[in-house]
């Protein structure tokens, strides 16, 4: 089981999921960090860093390091993608 995270991290977490199942499903790649600093509000692509990488910690995603589009939503991921916040 993943550990918990504060409120406003899961909301943000889960925001991103959805952006990314989203993106996957309507265009067949996932967004890059600029689109998902543009959906949560974060004034440059480099914000969504920390935010990237707790959701890493979590294991809700998968990131190829050499691809700026490389991120995937893990099990645990869409099992979290499926849950209320």
């Amino acid at each position: 089981e993943r550990p918990m995270m504060p409120p406003h991290r899961e909301q943000q977490a889960h925001a991103v999921l959805q952006l990314i199942e989203k993106n996957v499903r309507e265009r067949g790649y996932p967004p890059s960090r600029a689109e998902i600093a543009e959906h949560l509000g974060l004034g440059a692509k480099g914000a969504t860093q920390p935010v990237i990488e707790r959701m890493k910690e979590q294991g809700l995603i998968r990131v190829e390091r050499h691809s700026p589009r490389a991120i995937s939503i893990t099990e645990a991921g869409m099992k979290a993608l499926t849950e209320e916040i």
